[in-house]
């Protein structure tokens, strides 16, 4: 069979699909269809090709555009007979395709609204990106996007300027892999563009006839459920989506916790990749009153953009909106479900589980695995010096606890050690502005200790912590600007073992070596709340700090890497004002 034909009317080289579950009907796929039935031009066609049953629905949108703000200020200079105005009408073909396709149900979307109308929930989350990897293979790779694994989400695009391997693209075991672009595995004239929907694009002059598309769509099926991908992706991290009992006990917990105002396990951030310096964030699309801009999303800010109680519905339903900050206008089209863009951890039972991109997904036991182990095997703690316990580290000029508070009340009682919290250090060529540590001393065996202090509050400053660890580390053992820096700070400190540690620390870089230096994590606890079970942290939290242990550990080859527990004293002192729910 010619799955191809010239291009011409009946020929197709562009066409993104998504895969409903097993068992979803139409109706449970398209959201609000009377709304979409009163859209200009509405038109429902049916027809059969072969024996795949499909339904076509179109319909048309548009917009009327006036003067950009931009176009108002300069105006405001003008004379009335000199102002200058704009108008325009801009309008859109939009349709949906439905296939049926051995009892399953495939969705293509064509322009630009269309993907609003679908129930996300009902959708097959990694049928796109699985699918690609499994007929792409990893070796004509385009395009990548990826997301770490950690509760602060970074997500990092990657392109190269020809098809290449997956090793040209450095992806690192922290990180998931969200997107693929690739051609598939013999036919160089197609590329499949993977996330949740998959997107094909036929190049040259030959396009996909109807026959073609259906051969496709079964091939994409059959695909799907291949396991080539866990050889070929080790990236890709195979999450199960909740049952929905478990989704309800799940949202439970998450409302629970946001009520309480306990953040710990969340975060909030838009579930892809936007450009933010143009940008910045609405929770309203509302032109009649004003609303705040937010440069950055936190979750402590979803409780004042719901009235009323909190409630799972609502963040469903309330949308976080881009705003442009050079056309200064709410961007309508790009918009987000506040609950969408909620990243968190529960563990029910004896599963752990994430929340991203709206679905509730149980990690695979092995993943778990791994981490218990490295907690209850590698990971090693040690009991700190009672000389550093039980500090008062409330600060009167911030109404805050600190951690630079016990940074200098440390260092008070160590007379061997120098405080670099809040020096101004350069890496490189960059600013000024890096610490390489808190705190800088000797064990009991005269060993340099290179310790790192972070409360246990959050995932985001745990996160942060095992983060700078690794950089800074990394900076000691390879810029010999780093080094001088150091250096010098030890130098100006003033400090009796100043002396000691620049006979330590060679001012030459190629002297000092990892194995002469120990890494210490210090995670400051409130004495009254009880020293934390390190497999009560969250899971991901933990998995950080296991790729940081086997980085200084295992690459940089570091005399020792450990974790100290620290009980310290907070003041309360402030009634801290309720966020509305």
């Amino acid at each position: 069979m010619n799955l191809f034909e010239d291009i011409e009317e009946t020929a197709i080289g562009h066409i993104s699909f998504y895969l409903a579950s097993e068992g979803m009907k139409i109706t449970d796929v398209l959201l609000a269809i009377e709304t979409m039935e009163k859209k200009q031009n509405y038109a429902l066609r049916k027809f059969v090709h072969g024996e795949n049953p499909c339904e076509f629905r179109y319909f048309e949108t548009g917009s009327q555009k006036t003067n950009p703000p931009w176009l108002d200020f300069v105006n405001g200079q003008l004379e009335d007979d000199t102002k200058l105005s704009f108008e325009g009408h801009t309008k859109s073909a939009n349709g949906i395709l439905t296939i049926g396709i051995e009892e399953r149900l495939l969705i293509a979307t064509f322009g630009r609204s269309p993907s609003t109308y679908l129930n996300k929930s009902v959708l097959v989350q990694d049928f796109g990106v699985r699918t690609a990897m499994n007929m792409c293979g990893n070796e004509q790779i385009r395009q990548v996007r990826s997301q770490n694994r950690g509760l602060t989400t970074t997500s990092v695009d990657r392109q190269t300027s020809r098809p290449s391997d997956a090793f040209s693209f450095g992806l690192n075991e922290t990180e998931d892999l969200k997107y693929i672009s690739a051609n598939i595995i013999g036919e160089d004239n197609i590329t499949l563009q993977g996330r949740s929907n998959l997107t094909m694009k036929v190049s040259g002059k030959e396009k996909l006839s109807w026959d073609g598309l259906i051969e496709k769509c079964k091939q994409f099926l059959s695909t799907y459920e291949l396991d080539d991908y866990k050889t070929t992706f080790p990236n890709y991290h195979n999450l199960i989506p909740a049952t929905q009992e478990q989704v309800e006990e799940l949202d439970a917990l998450l409302l629970e916790a946001l009520k309480n105002e306990d953040f710990g396990q969340s975060h909030l951030c838009i579930p892809e990749f936007v450009l933010t310096d143009e940008t910045a964030f609405v929770f309203s699309n509302s032109t009649k009153t004003p609303t705040t801009k937010y440069s950055d999303l936190k979750i402590e800010q979803v409780g004042n953009a719901i009235r009323g109680e909190l409630t799972i519905k609502k963040m469903v339903n309330k949308k976080i909106y881009l705003y442009s900050t050079i056309d200064e206008k709410i961007l309508a089209n790009q918009n987000w479900s506040v609950y969408d863009c909620i990243v968190d951890e529960r563990k029910i039972d004896d599963g752990y589980f994430l929340l991203s991109d709206g679905i509730w997904s149980k990690v695979d036991y092995d993943f778990y695995k791994s981490i218990m182990d490295f907690v209850d095997h590698r990971l090693n703690i040690v009991e700190c010096k009672d000389e550093v316990k039980n500090f008062e580290i409330y600060d009167p000029v911030t109404k805050t606890n600190r951690e630079s508070v016990f940074n200098s009340k440390a260092v008070e009682a160590d007379g061997k050690s120098i405080k670099f919290d809040g020096a101004k250090l350069k890496v490189g060529n960059g600013l000024s502005n890096k610490e390489f540590c808190d705190i800088l001393s000797y064990d009991d065996e005269g060993s340099v200790r290179i310790i790192h202090c972070k409360p246990t509050g959050g995932a985001s400053s745990l996160s942060h912590l095992f983060s700078q660890a690794k950089f800074y580390s990394e900076a000691f053992l390879t810029d010999p600007v780093f080094l001088g820096e150091i250096r010098e700070h030890i130098r100006k400190s003033g400090r009796p073992s100043a002396q000691n540690f620049l006979n330590d620390i060679p001012e030459d870089i190629e002297k000092v070596t990892d194995n002469n230096y120990s890494v210490c994590l210090w995670l400051l606890y409130d004495k009254r709340k009880g020293r934390p079970d390190p497999k009560n942290l969250p899971l991901m939290t933990l998995f950080e700090l296991k790729i940081a242990d086997d980085y200084l550990r295992r690459v940089r080859k570091f005399k020792d890497v450990s974790v100290s527990f620290i009980p310290v004293v907070h003041s309360y002192f402030q009634e801290k004002k309720k966020t509305r729910m």
